[in-house]
């Protein structure tokens, strides 16, 4: 297995792997901004101190070759990230991006054939308060599609204790994090609650339900999802392993950062209008979601 790996955008997912990578005895480098600059020489992760991966600068991937890449930053800064990989000769064989939703292949430009091309999804949560890391893990931890390339994801996070899964059915497994992703992500940050707040009250949860099925009416077909009610089964049963879990959308925007929302309920907004399916439930969730951050 490569040793030589770079966790391109370290904040709390990216600090997290980098760090376990790291205690794994894998020759880890960290490249990130605001959040990654509060770590120093550990980082607290669920109580228990980790030694931090050495920080690079961007300079360092024009120098360095990393057979193995993660891009762990915000979908909306995914595609710089890959021009700037891109650029620097970067040519890995693994290359991770993990986001929540889903794009086409155009999104990831000249790297959307590239043999090395992988997507995660993570059902688990993860935030970083200055050195202190908490996470709220689930049984479908992480999620990548059943290639080669996948495979050997799998078996290089395993040895460093996460778990991840190289599963036959991962594209309609992504659309189902993305169900649920445009469910909790706006709603928690609007009523600024917990996912586990937010299935309890029967307004909230109301909405949630609409939520997943117009996401579901715009997904099933492209994706050949199981019957709604067995994703909402599993929806909910994930729900209650990270139910004190606020979501990142809401942590976005409590920091006055960009936010993922044009690549969630947006995109399901925009897909739903091209095969001539309404979304009001999705319309309504963005426009007062705009309205908040533009006063935020």
């Amino acid at each position: 297995m490569d040793e030589n790996i770079l966790v391109f955008g370290a904040g709390a997912i990216g600090t997290y792997l980098g760090a376990m990578l790291y205690y794994s005895g894998l020759k880890v480098s960290l490249l990130g901004k605001r959040k990654l600059q509060q770590c120093h020489d550990t980082v607290v992760i669920d109580g228990i101190p980790y030694q931090m991966p050495p920080k690079v600068t961007s300079d360092a991937i024009l120098t360095t070759p990393f057979p193995t890449i993660f891009v762990t930053t915000k979908i909306y800064d995914s595609q710089y990230a890959l021009i700037q990989l891109l650029e620097s000769g970067q040519n890995p064989s693994i290359l991770c991006l993990t986001h929540n939703g889903i794009v086409d292949d155009n999104f990831y430009g000249p790297f959307a054939h590239h043999r090395g091309l992988l997507t995660v999804s993570i059902f688990e949560g993860y935030r970083l308060d200055g050195a202190e890391l908490k996470t709220t893990k689930s049984a479908l931890g992480w999620q990548t599609d059943d290639s080669p390339q996948g495979k050997r994801l799998e078996g290089l996070l395993s040895t460093a204790g996460i778990g991840c899964h190289a599963s036959p059915d991962f594209y309609k497994i992504r659309a189902e994090k993305m169900m649920g992703a445009n469910a909790m992500g706006v709603l928690s940050a609007l009523e600024r609650k917990t996912f586990g707040e937010l299935v309890q009250n029967d307004r909230t949860n109301a909405i949630i339900g609409a939520v997943l099925q117009e996401s579901y009416d715009v997904l099933q077909e492209d994706y050949q999802l199981p019957p709604l009610h067995e994703i909402t089964e599993r929806f909910y049963q994930t729900i209650k392993t990270i139910a004190t879990h606020y979501s990142s959308m809401y942590q976005d925007l409590m920091s006055g950062r960009n936010t993922e929302i044009e690549f969630l309920n947006g995109q399901i907004m925009r897909m739903g209008e091209t095969k001539g399916l309404q979304t009001p439930v999705n319309n309504e969730l963005y426009l007062r979601f705009i309205e908040q951050a533009s006063l935020t």
